[in-house]
């Protein structure tokens, strides 16, 4: 409950405010977003293009916000013995560009099909998820998005609405730079928890029927078609239109302090 003060004649008085339901959140995240989105389609005419997407990112406020925090990373290493800190600065860096721009560009392709979808922000799904598990312990990451005690909280949701109905998760989607033997291992432990936080006896009461054949798809960096096959098992992957070249060549000339910095294997981002 969310309360509010009123002076009255005799003192003041706290009248308690409900709280809005989770599908009232969920309705507000999905037209908030259908309008942002119908905002950047006319920005955008062909997400397809990477070229410019990566130029209207480059214009945005998100592009703003991660300039604001590599800088604020990137302080750090004028202090001495910080020089090991360097290729976990670039990693996060670079992270946080891949989720960004790949939720973006999926947000866009799935808002423009006939059955048009909202795909909501790292900080929205954080927040629906604080709702459906309110009992579960925060865990706050000063460089990067906070997490939930023992649950996976995906780096965004599909939300899908019908004509005349109530908003529901589609699909949940995270957004993966990881590489190397270790990332099936990385990607089942997240599916498995995914999955088996539905079964939390402290959800809240709408968190079932939410998330009841929920999936979960990781987006990776597009692959090479002269590398190897970079598969991952059965696992639901999808290819991101951006590959890691790509990310660390934009990030190295958007911020000339990176050039100096290896950027060798970057880790999980989480979108802004």
């Amino acid at each position: 409950m969310e309360s509010r003060q009123e002076r009255s004649g005799s003192g003041v008085a706290t009248i308690e405010k409900p709280r809005p339901s989770i599908n009232e959140t969920l309705r507000g995240f999905f037209d908030s977003r259908e309008k942002e989105l119908s905002r950047w389609s006319r920005q955008i005419s062909d997400p397809h293009d990477t070229e410019a997407l990566l130029e209207w990112y480059r214009k945005s406020s998100g592009f703003r916000k991660l300039k604001a925090e590599v800088k604020k990373m990137t302080d750090s290493l004028i202090s001495p013995g910080m020089v090991n800190r360097q290729h976990g600065i670039a990693a996060r860096a670079i992270g946080n560009m891949f989720g960004e721009l790949s939720l973006t560009h999926s947000a866009l392709i799935a808002f423009i099909q006939p059955e048009p979808k909202v795909i909501l922000t790292s900080e929205e799904t954080f927040k629906l998820f604080r709702l459906l598990f309110p009992k579960a312990k925060i865990i706050e990451h000063p460089n990067g998005q906070d997490s939930l005690e023992f649950h996976e909280v995906p780096d965004s949701v599909i939300i899908e609405k019908p004509r005349a109905g109530t908003p529901f998760i589609k699909e949940a989607l995270e957004y993966s730079l990881i590489t190397g033997k270790e990332r099936e291992e990385i990607f089942r432990k997240k599916l498995y928890l995914f999955l088996m936080q539905q079964q939390d006896p402290e959800a809240a009461d709408e968190a079932s029927g939410l998330l009841a054949n929920v999936g979960l798809k990781f987006f990776i960096a597009k692959i090479n078609p002269s590398s190897p096959p970079d598969v991952v098992g059965k696992l639901p992957i999808e290819q991101s239109p951006f590959s890691r070249a790509e990310i660390r060549r934009f990030m190295r000339e958007s911020f000339p302090i990176m050039r100096g910095i290896r950027m060798v294997k970057p880790v999980v981002g989480k979108v802004a």
